[in-house]
């Protein structure tokens, strides 16, 4: 190779570093930290074991790693939505009339619905983790399932509903009560956040799942 051309190579090479390096470094991401480019998540959020339908989202608010998050969830099926919920044969729908009137009606089981509100805030500790503390307002409706006596193949009476069961109000039946909500929110991805704690009302582990836009 001829000395002349030397420098032109040179100046070849550094140029097709500079025009090709410049790209490369836009192409670099920045952190996705939690409150430092993950700011708004919106997902699933529900408390185990009985309430396990609903949804939630955070937001984080400036850079000093405070933010709040408001989640709304509910108890699914519907008992009190059912068919056999309260039928006509009966005068009052309430424990204590089945107790008295149909006393030879078995019990089966207790379920409660919820309908629960929360609202919080959250404040960073590390990158990938922050806390959570807040309250809210959560609706329990107390029901009872019973065993209808006349079911049996062998009695000429009509059985109550088509199933043989049915349910009714558990006193106090639907009742509204303050609840605190605790927690933790994790980084589990540039997009991707997981939430953990516990719920006074319903008295279970509180979960969610966040999607970060």
């Amino acid at each position: 190779m001829r000395p002349s051309r030397v420098p032109m190579l040179l100046c070849l090479l550094v140029s097709l570093h500079v025009l090709g390096g410049a790209p490369l470094e836009a192409q670099v991401m920045p952190e996705r930290d939690l409150g430092a480019g993950m700011i708004t998540g919106f997902g699933y959020s529900g408390v185990l074991p009985e309430v396990v339908a609903g949804v939630g989202a955070w937001r984080f608010l400036g850079d000093r790693g405070i933010g709040v998050f408001l989640d709304g969830k509910m108890t699914t099926p519907r008992f009190s939505r059912r068919s056999d919920y309260c039928p006509d044969a009966l005068e009052e729908c309430t424990v204590p009339w089945v107790s008295q009137n149909r006393p030879a009606d078995a019990v089966l089981r207790d379920e409660n619905e919820w309908l629960i509100f929360n609202l919080g805030g959250m404040y960073v500790l590390t990158p990938e983790f922050a806390v959570l503390l807040g309250a809210g307002t959560a609706r329990r409706h107390r029901l009872r399932e019973f065993v209808d006596d006349a079911a049996g193949p062998d009695d000429p009476r009509e059985p109550i509903t088509e199933r043989g069961t049915y349910f009714v109000d558990h006193p106090p039946g639907a009742e509204w009560k303050i609840q605190g909500v605790v927690g933790a929110l994790l980084r589990a991805g540039p997009h991707l956040t997981f939430r953990f704690g516990y719920e006074s009302g319903p008295g279970g582990m509180s979960i969610g799942a966040y999607l970060v836009p």
